[in-house]
């Protein structure tokens, strides 16, 4: 009876998280929601554009000592954006839109909302991000610009923000359940606060940050993006990065990054399971 029970409650789980996701997923082909889709993907190559190719029109040239470097960062910036749009809003969407009482109401309701909306999000995420190198490395090879080969460029860059999008997607999805009032003011605050300050601090405290160890993957899988060769072939400004972050292994960082996804997304579901949301009606 007990098995009978758990196969009927994981068959309801699973059909709960499918529903979802596709529920969401169609909502977001309105032309509103894919105009806004279009222009987060195609931000970085049409500034990549501006910055290599106008000037050349104009009769000047392009300076870009680090186009790879530039690609990482408008790819980073358009995966968080994304995903603040997507994951942040997990709660109160369903409560501005007054469906909480009902997702609440129903068996694994919050469980499946939670779940759905966040591989909604990691999909909607991975095609935005997806679009956004493709465009980025072909505005750079066509520019001459790229270093390396482009597609090894380009699935690189792919595999290294399918891991951030998981991660960031489970934080933001956190922070989303915890503060859903403020969600996005919070998630702002979390990425200012961490991201781009703790993250840049020689200490041990940088391990508790994911932008670290997301970079870390960048420097292994990408390569090191900043020209400064040596005579050994070595660059110097990466041994001086090794001498103050260290040198820690590949599988360390991804450890740790799965610990973040599974410990974010643990919380998100005990807080979304034993706290009380109560709409604007009801308070």
């Amino acid at each position: 009876m007990e098995k009978a029970d758990s196969v009927s409650a994981t068959g309801l789980l699973s059909q709960g998280v499918a529903a979802t996701c596709t529920f969401e997923l169609t909502r977001n082909l309105s032309v509103q929601r894919l105009m806004v889709a279009g222009v987060l993907g195609l931000f970085p190559p049409v500034m990549l554009f501006l910055i290599m190719f106008v000037p050349r029109l104009l009769g000047g040239q392009s300076f870009v000592g680090i186009p790879e470097f530039l690609i990482i960062l408008l790819v980073s910036i358009v995966c968080f954006l994304s995903l603040l749009l997507w994951s942040s809003t997990v709660v109160d969407s369903d409560i501005e839109g007054r469906t909480w009482v009902y997702l609440a109401s129903r068996p694994m309701g919050r469980t499946s909302s939670l779940l759905g909306k966040f591989l909604a999000a990691l999909l909607q995420c991975w095609a935005v991000c997806g679009i956004a190198i493709v465009g980025s490395v072909a505005v750079v090879h066509f520019a001459g610009a790229l270093t390396g080969h482009p597609v090894r460029l380009i699935l690189s860059l792919m595999a290294v923000f399918a891991v951030a999008a998981v991660v960031y997607n489970s934080v933001l999805s956190f922070l989303g359940v915890l503060f859903f009032k403020r969600a996005m003011v919070a998630c702002v605050a979390w990425a200012l606060t961490s991201e781009l300050f703790i993250a840049n601090i020689p200490a041990v405290v940088r391990f508790l940050t994911v932008r670290y160890h997301v970079q870390e993957l960048v420097f292994r899988w990408v390569g090191w993006p900043f020209p400064d060769e040596n005579a050994k072939g070595i660059s110097r400004s990466r041994e001086a990065y090794l001498e103050i972050y260290g040198d820690h292994g590949l599988w360390l960082h991804l450890l740790v990054l799965g610990v973040f996804t599974v410990v974010a997304m643990s919380a998100a579901l005990w807080r979304i399971n034993h706290h009380e949301y109560l709409s604007a009606e009801e308070s």
